[in-house]
């Protein structure tokens, strides 16, 4: 299984962070890096759970924070330079504030890019869980696109 290493991770970040940018949004990049780098930490634990299941999953949201929590408690991490707090910055991107939102939509356009180059490399990989995935990957992205119309440039054509 091809998976994305934390190099593309970043990378896929800093194009939103660009893409923002140059659509006059002032943004603190740091922060958007940071909180980028630990958006995921709880899979640490309880590894990603594909999108199907996580539906059979109660209380899932509860059970990934408190993860994170006991994961930056059991670090001994001291508060970032700056004023952020990990805690904080792990729910950043549920807030509904620019730099949360655009780790969630760099999230979200890195797996949809995925299946844009399995779709290239001609890679005739159909499942129905590949296909749902798309689906839900683009059906968690329109609210993003209701509120920043140019991201719907960068979505490629299926």
């Amino acid at each position: 299984r091809h998976t994305r290493s934390t190099r593309d991770w970043s990378s896929d970040v800093c194009s939103s962070d660009l893409l923002f940018r140059k659509n006059g949004f002032e943004i603190d990049g740091e922060k958007i890096l940071r909180t980028a780098l630990i958006h995921d930490i709880e899979e640490s634990i309880l590894t990603d759970i594909p999108y199907p299941c996580k539906k059979y999953i109660p209380d899932l949201s509860k059970a990934k924070e408190e993860i994170a929590k006991d994961i930056f408690s059991n670090a001994n991490i001291n508060d970032i330079e700056g004023g952020y707090k990990y805690i904080e910055l792990w729910k950043e991107k549920k807030k509904g504030g620019v730099e949360g939102d655009i780790v969630e939509i760099s999230d979200l356009l890195s797996m949809i890019y995925e299946h844009a180059e399995l779709k290239r490399l001609r890679m005739r990989i159909k499942t129905e869980e590949l296909d749902e995935h798309l689906k839900n990957c683009l059906d968690d992205l329109k609210p993003f696109i209701k509120k920043y119309k140019f991201i719907k440039e960068v979505i490629p054509k299926f």
